[in-house]
């Protein structure tokens, strides 16, 4: 006789995110959107700084740190949570997920194969529904951005605080105001505007450049990939504040700001497949080192772009001293 057997669909198909957060006492910080939870505690990582720093999938479970770059799914957050790693303790993971799923050893496997079905079912109901919100994100998006304010006097003060100049952010198209925060558009590779994204002026402990809810976060912020042009510079970068400094600091040139790290990778590949020997500059955020990333995960993403385009572009990756370009702009840095 052998002892039943966890089976691990079967845990998998009873396990819900929330009731993993209740059984490590984790409080959720509020939805991203619809489909998202956020929370400060990385399953990898630690605490992080903000209580929105991890995103996670209330219907897949899949997770993502945003400040250290790490990544799993529910089983490898339990893993993480409990202080567990899912290459030498899965046995222990699948138990404990078990127990918080209420789900008995010796399951069915008839059940079980049901529950796979069922699960795939409701991913194939998920991706539909996914992209009916998506597109009314995307229409709503581009309503929102032509409403924004032109002009704002909270707003454009913040821009000064920062040391950008708002007459020549304004002048240049690159800036309008949401709600009196600075806000530019992310916009697809066709060039359509398919998010707002702001910098709040007073963030307190929530997102500081948040996007519309449900909209993309891939995508390039300022400029478009739809005006590459054969001769023209082109720079790289990551955030509102670091992207509208670009606008500065290089005239003339097209910025592709990016969302967050993540997407700096998905940039450079895009150009190096639309022009050849572009002058380009990628300009990383200066993050802290993380296991992942011993130069910062803003670096390992600009380092990914770049090899995109080696052999394709003048490639010019500047490190800079200050935590991020912006600062580097307000404290005299010019390139």
């Amino acid at each position: 006789m052998t002892a039943p057997r966890l089976e691990r669909e079967a845990v998998l198909g009873a396990l819900t995110v929330p009731a993993v957060l209740a059984h490590f006492h984790i409080e959720p910080h509020g939805r991203a959107d619809q489909r998202e939870v956020r929370v400060r505690q990385c399953p990898s990582c630690g605490a992080r700084g903000r209580a929105d720093a991890v995103g996670i999938n209330l219907e897949s479970g899949k997770w993502s740190c945003y400040s250290g770059g790490c990544k799993g799914d529910l089983l490898a957050a339990i893993a993480g949570w409990a202080g567990l790693t899912i290459k030498t303790d899965f046995v222990r993971v699948l138990e404990l997920a078990a127990s918080i799923a209420g789900v008995l050893p010796g399951a069915d496997p008839a059940e079980v194969k049901r529950s796979a079905e069922a699960r795939k079912r409701q991913d194939e109901d998920r991706v539909e529904r996914t992209v009916r919100e998506r597109q009314a994100a995307i229409q709503r998006a581009g309503t929102i951005w032509r409403e924004c304010q032109a002009r704002s006097k909270v707003g454009e003060e913040y821009l000064r605080s920062r040391g950008l100049d708002p007459v020549q952010l304004v002048a240049r198209g690159a800036v309008r105001f949401l709600h009196d925060s600075p806000a530019v558009a992310l916009c697809s590779s066709a060039g359509r505007v398919i998010n707002v994204v702001r910098r709040v002026v007073a963030p307190g402990d929530g997102p500081k450049c948040p996007g519309l809810t449900g909209c993309p976060g891939r995508g390039t912020l300022v400029g478009r990939l739809s005006t590459v042009l054969p001769g023209r510079r082109i720079v790289i970068t990551e955030g509102v504040c670091d992207s509208l400094a670009a606008v500065l600091a290089w005239p003339g040139a097209l910025v592709l700001g990016a969302h967050s790290w993540i997407h700096l990778e998905a940039i450079g590949q895009a150009v190096a497949k639309l022009v050849v020997n572009p002058e380009v500059f990628i300009v990383p955020h200066r993050d802290p080192p993380t296991k992942d990333a011993p130069l910062g995960v803003g670096y390992k993403g600009a380092h990914a772009a770049a090899l995109h385009l080696t052999d394709k572009a003048n490639v010019t990756l500047i490190y800079l001293e200050a935590k991020d370009l912006a600062d580097a702009w307000k404290a005299g840095w010019r390139p």
